[in-house]
C-alpha cells in the first residue's frame, strides 16, 4: 500500500513545486473543481503518469491560440470551457460522483485525489511532445480519434501512447509561401519560357501540393493548369515544379498553391503570384531553321570589360547561379531535352538576362538562347530547351547577367569562396534507332516523348503535337497517358468527337485512370451532349472524389440543364477542392 501523498509532503520527501509561471492564481474552489476533473478522467484504474498527462493536457491549453484563441488564462477557464472535458457533471461518470465529497471515498481513493488536488494547483512538471509541442489532445484507446482535430488551422501529431490513452500535441497548417516566378501584385514580372518552374518553400509535414495556374482575368473560368488533373499522381511533392504544359506568350496569368499533411489536411490556398509570359527573342529556337541561324552567330562570351562599357556599374557583387541541371543527358537526334536553372544576385541592381551557352566536338561555345529578366534579385528559376539536329556529343552551360554588368558563368568564376559552382553538362546525341523498339532503355523514355509533344502543343505546332502523341501510342501501345494527351490536344482544337474517341480508348486501356473520365465530360459539354457529360464526370468522381475538374465539368453541364442548384453544389465543391486560379 502507498504512503499517502499527504504524509509524504509533510516528511518533506516530496516538495511541492511552486505555481507554474503561467500566472495561475487560483482559489481553493477553482483548484477543486480542476482536481474532480482530472479525477473524473483519470481515476483509480489510471497511473500517476496518465493524471500528469492529463493534467499536462489542461496546461497545455493556456495561452494556446487553438483554443478560444489563446484567452484561456487558468486550468479553471480550460476545463471551463464549453464542451471541453465530456465527465462533467455526467452522472454516469462515477469518478465524477465520488469527486462531489473526497470525505466518502476509500483510502486509496483519497491518494489518488490528493494527487489530483496537487496536480490541479500546478505541481507537476508538464509533458511535452517530441515536436517540442506540449500534448493539447487525448483520447481513450477504445474510441477513435475524433476527426475535427484535424482542421484547416492545425494537425494533430500523436506524442505518446499509454494503457488507457493516445495523446496528441497539434501544429498549424500553414499555407505554401510562393518564391518564383512572379510578384505579389501587377504589373506582373515576365518571364520568358513557356513552361517555367515554379519554386515554393517547402512546408514541415507536408506530404504534398496541389498547383493552380489560370489566364487573365483569372479565376475558376480561366484555370489552365490543375495539379489534379494535369499531371499523373493527382499531385505535386518537393519544392519546385516544372509545368508539363506549356503556357501562351503575351500573356497575364496567376498562380497559388495550397498543401497536403500528413495527417490527411488540406491547407488554405496560398497568396498568389503574378507573371506574364513574353514573346521570344529573336535567338530563341523554335525550328531547324531557327537553330541553323542561331549556329551560324559569331556571338562571344559576355566579360566583365564588355559588360562594363555598356552598362553603368550599380554594385560589384556577381550575380549566382544557384542551380543547375539539364535532363535528360542522353537522347536521340530530333528530341528536345530541357536546361533548368536558378540564379540571383545580392548587389542590389538585379537580373538582367540569362544566356544559354554550347559548344560541340567541331565549334567553340556560342550563345544560342536567351532569356530576359525585367530586374528582381531572385532566387528566379527558369528553362531553355534545345534540340540537338545531329549526333554527337555537346556541352551546355549558362552566364547570368544584372544590371549593373556584373556576370558569372554556371561555375561561379567570378565570386570569391563561392561555395556553388556546376561543370558544364555534357549531352550525348545518337542516331535515330530504325527499329520500333523505344529510343532510350531507360524507364523514363515514354516521359520524353509525352514532353515532346506537350511542348511542340506550346509553340502552337498542334499537329506536330499529334504526331509525337501517334509515335508515343506505336511505341507504347498499352500506355493510356498517350491516347488522353491527344485527345487533350484535339479538344482544344475543337475536334471533340476525335477526342472523345481518344479518350474512350485511354479508359479501355486503364479503366480505372480518371482524367480520360473528365476530358470526356468536357468534350460532351462542348457538343451540347450534357446527360452524358455527366455521366462521364460521375464516373470521373467515383474513381477519384477529389479531381476537381470533373466537379467543374459537371456543374457546367447542370448548369446548362437549368439545375442550378445542384451546378452551384458542384462549382463550390471544384472551389473547395482547389479549382481556382
Amino acid at each position: 500500500m502507498k504512503i499517502s501523498w499527504i504524509i509524504l509532503i509533510l516528511l518533506g520527501i516530496i516538495q511541492v513545486a511552486p505555481a507554474l509561471s503561467y500566472g495561475e492564481q487560483q482559489g481553493s474552489t477553482e483548484c477543486n473543481f480542476v482536481a474532480r476533473v482530472i479525477f473524473s478522467e483519470a481515476g483509480p484504474s489510471c497511473s500517476d503518469e496518465e493524471r500528469e498527462l492529463v493534467a499536462s493536457v489542461i496546461v497545455g491549453r493556456i495561452n494556446n491560440l487553438g483554443f478560444d484563441n489563446g484567452n484561456l488564462k487558468t486550468m479553471y477557464q480550460v476545463v471551463s470551457q464549453g464542451g471541453a472535458f465530456s465527465c462533467i457533471g455526467d452522472s454516469n461518470n462515477n469518478n465524477w460522483a465520488k469527486s462531489a465529497d473526497p470525505e466518502k471515498m476509500s483510502y486509496e481513493e483519497k491518494e489518488i485525489w490528493t494527487h489530483c488536488y496537487l496536480l490541479a494547483s500546478g505541481s507537476f512538471q508538464q509533458h511535452y511532445g517530441s515536436s517540442g509541442n506540449p500534448v493539447v489532445y487525448y483520447h481513450d484507446k477504445s474510441i477513435s480519434k475524433p476527426s475535427s482535430w484535424d482542421n484547416n488551422y492545425w494537425y494533430t501529431v500523436k506524442e505518446s501512447e499509454t494503457d488507457h490513452f493516445i495523446f496528441y500535441s497539434i501544429m498549424p497548417v500553414n499555407k505554401p509561401v510562393l518564391i518564383s516566378p512572379g510578384s505579389i501584385s501587377e504589373p506582373s514580372q515576365s518571364i520568358n519560357s513557356i513552361s517555367p518552374t515554379f519554386l515554393w518553400d517547402a512546408i514541415p509535414n507536408a506530404d504534398s501540393y496541389a498547383l493552380y495556374i489560370s489566364r487573365h482575368p483569372y479565376g475558376t473560368g480561366n484555370l489552365v493548369f490543375n495539379s489534379d488533373n494535369d499531371v499523373p499522381c493527382g499531385y505535386i511533392t518537393g519544392e519546385s515544379f516544372e509545368l508539363p504544359i506549356p503556357l501562351r506568350e503575351d500573356t497575364r496569368y496567376r498562380w497559388n498553391m495550397k498543401a497536403h499533411y500528413c495527417s490527411g489536411t488540406w491547407s488554405d490556398i496560398s497568396s498568389p503570384l503574378y507573371f506574364q509570359v513574353s514573346a521570344p527573342t529573336e535567338t530563341s529556337i523554335g525550328s531547324q531553321q531557327d537553330l541553323n541561324l542561331n549556329l551560324n552567330l559569331n556571338l562571344q562570351p559576355i566579360t566583365p570589360e564588355s559588360a562594363k562599357t555598356t552598362t553603368p556599374m550599380l554594385d560589384g557583387i556577381h550575380p549566382m547561379v544557384q542551380a543547375f541541371q539539364v535532363s535528360p543527358q542522353s537522347l536521340t537526334c530530333g528530341m528536345l531535352f530541357t536546361i533548368e536553372y536558378t540564379v540571383s544576385d545580392t548587389g542590389g541592381s538585379g537580373i538582367s538576362r540569362v544566356e544559354l551557352w554550347r559548344k560541340d566536338g567541331q565549334s567553340d561555345w556560342q550563345e544560342i538562347n536567351r532569356n530576359a529578366v525585367s530586374g528582381g534579385d531572385g532566387p528566379i528559376s527558369g528553362s531553355f530547351t534545345d534540340v540537338p539536329l545531329n549526333a554527337g556529343r555537346y556541352w551546355y552551360g549558362i552566364h547570368v547577367a544584372d544590371n549593373a554588368g556584373n556576370w558569372n558563368d554556371e561555375k561561379n568564376s567570378n565570386s570569391n569562396n563561392n561555395h556553388i559552382g556546376f561543370n558544364p553538362f555534357e549531352v550525348k546525341v545518337m542516331e535515330t534507332q530504325s527499329t520500333d523498339a523505344p529510343m532510350n532503355n531507360g524507364l523514363d523514355d515514354w516521359l520524353l516523348v509525352r514532353k515532346q509533344g506537350i511542348s511542340l502543343f506550346g509553340q502552337g505546332e498542334y499537329e506536330e503535337a499529334i504526331d509525337v502523341f501517334d509515335e508515343g501510342i506505336r511505341r507504347y501501345p498499352n500506355k493510356a497517358d498517350f491516347w488522353e494527351r491527344k485527345g487533350w490536344v484535339l479538344k482544344y482544337l475543337g475536334k471533340y468527337d476525335e477526342a472523345i474517341k481518344c479518350y474512350d480508348e485511354a479508359i479501355r486501356l486503364s479503366p480505372k485512370f480518371s482524367w480520360p473520365w473528365s476530358g470526356k465530360g468536357d468534350a460532351l459539354n462542348h457538343l451540347g451532349n450534357y446527360e452524358d457529360a455527366i455521366k462521364a464526370c460521375d464516373e470521373a468522381l467515383r474513381l477519384s472524389p477529389d479531381l476537381a475538374s470533373a466537379w467543374y465539368n459537371k456543374g457546367v453541364a447542370l448548369e446548362a440543364l437549368g439545375r442550378a442548384t445542384e451546378a452551384d453544389v458542384a462549382f463550390n465543391k471544384a472551389k473547395e477542392l482547389g479549382y481556382e486560379g
